[in-house]
């Protein structure tokens, strides 16, 4: 399966007793609460749109976060899976609590993502595991049947940076000029001024993706990439 590579990465402690002792059996991860959503992206480059899942978990292991080597989505009616390794596993810290994940994750020829039942496992370095499900079957009106009205997704103009979004709440995903994925920020008013674009621009930040959510409909909206040096 596809998808972008927006992700982070982790490092260990102790370094002398796994020397002295053979290595004891770590607790299991436990799933505690799982985040799914599914998003309609209109690609700037193709003008086309295509549907794409993000899934985070928050994963409770009492050898630390940095003990989980890999997450597993499967939808099994469909013989489909992503096999996401640590490496690859998106960390955001939030309220105080972590949650890792990925987004982005999609069809390789783009097609609509099978609807049903999918499955998710988080597997530690021990092989220790634990699983959990997630279930959609909504029909996005529009992406089936055509296309969503290109209104209604986020837009952006280096020549109008100051604009409004329907008053949503509007994330912005940035990216360097490798496409690798540097952070995100959250913009409450859906208007991104001219200091926050100056302070892109001095930064590694080269392009951008808009995001925002269908609460109606119960999916998100995102648009991109956006080229933001002058």
């Amino acid at each position: 399966m596809g998808k972008r590579t927006d992700y982070f990465h982790f490092s260990v402690l102790i370094l002398l007793l796994p020397m002295l002792f053979p290595a004891c059996a770590g607790a299991p991860p436990m799933i505690e609460q799982l985040f799914w959503q599914l998003d309609v992206v209109l690609d700037q480059n193709s003008r086309r749109q295509h549907e794409e899942l993000s899934l985070f978990l928050m994963v409770d292991d009492a050898d630390g976060i940095g003990d989980v080597d890999e997450m597993i989505i499967c939808h099994e009616e469909q013989e489909l899976a992503w096999r996401i390794p640590a490496e690859d596993l998106r960390r955001i810290e939030r309220e105080g609590e972590t949650w890792i994940g990925a987004s982005g994750l999609q069809m390789n020829d783009r097609s609509p993502l099978p609807r049903g039942n999918y499955t998710v496992e988080v597997i530690d370095k021990a092989g220790e595991k634990d699983e959990d499900e997630f279930f959609f079957q909504r029909k996005i009106s529009g992406l089936q049947d055509g296309d969503i009205d290109l209104a209604l997704f986020p837009d952006f103009s280096l020549n109008a940076t100051a604009k409004l979004y329907q008053d949503q709440q509007l994330s912005v995903f940035l990216y360097n000029q490798r496409k690798e994925f540097v952070n995100s920020e959250t913009i409450q008013d859906g208007f991104i001024d001219r200091e926050t674009l100056q302070r892109w621009r001095n930064s590694e930040i080269f392009e951008i993706w808009l995001h925002t959510y269908n609460r109606e409909d119960g999916f998100g909206l995102v648009s991109g990439p956006y080229g933001i040096k002058p």
